[in-house]
């Protein structure tokens, strides 16, 4: 159980540092609670889960019980989804 503020994020489409599209998860907080090595450890059963919640939702376009809203990207929101969770699981 944590708070929202307690973990931060940063999205860049091209990272400085990896060269490439990257989500950096972060704790946040002095000295932080161990959340985002733990996040990195589960990266793996995360995507998974991610992509079968998306997958599997009956929902034709997306939904906020899949992927959140859906108003900026429109129809294509549940196909853009499963793609980048597909590209982000591990080899």
């Amino acid at each position: 159980m944590c708070e929202p503020g307690e973990v931060g994020v940063v999205v860049e489409q091209k990272s400085s540092y990896t060269g490439a599209p990257t989500i950096t998860l972060y704790d946040n907080l002095p000295a932080g609670l161990g959340f985002s090595d733990q996040l990195y450890e589960l990266h793996g059963d995360l995507m998974q889960t991610a992509l079968e919640l998306i997958r599997d939702c009956p929902c034709t376009d997306g939904c906020p019980a899949c992927v959140g809203p859906v108003s900026e990207v429109g129809s294509q929101t549940k196909a853009l989804a499963l793609t980048l969770v597909e590209h982000m699981l591990p080899e």
